[in-house]
């Protein structure tokens, strides 16, 4: 019994350790999606021209205005659908591709050979170019 409870012990510092190493990185995300959706947010509240100028605080009549537009439920509408239609037609091409790509038929081994660069080779070419645009003597910085 005080075997199992040892173990248990160890097994929760373990957890508290990993959510320790995760902080800095769970802060960084923080500050880093919910200030400017806070922003965002707060300034939704205000008429804002754009030039700097004192904010007028107008509460929901953004909001009001937006959901009696048509064109903006035209533009939802189409996005929803946009969306929907996207996300279903990538899944079941990706997954016909993959069953396809694991039946074993004369070819495969060069079927795969032909798709698979174009998923590998942008990782490369993209860090390379990065690397260009940070170099001290003919980069952009």
């Amino acid at each position: 019994m005080a075997q199992i409870n040892i173990k248990l012990f160890k097994k929760i510092e373990n957890n508290r350790l990993a959510y320790f190493y995760l902080l800095p990185s769970l802060l960084f995300m923080i500050v880093l999606i919910g200030y400017p959706l806070g922003r965002a947010i707060t300034l939704s509240f205000f008429h804002d021209t754009g030039f700097g100028t004192v904010l007028d605080f107008i509460g929901l009549k953004n909001y009001i205005r937006i959901f009696k537009n048509h064109e903006f439920w035209l533009s939802f509408g189409r996005t929803v659908i946009w969306t929907i239609t996207s996300v279903i037609s990538k899944t079941l091409i990706g997954l016909l591709g993959a069953l396809l790509l694991n039946q074993v038929f004369a070819g495969r081994g060069l079927a795969r050979a032909l798709i698979l660069p174009p998923w590998i080779i942008p990782l490369p070419i993209g860090a390379y170019v990065w690397t260009w645009l940070y170099n001290g003597q003919h980069g952009l910085n």
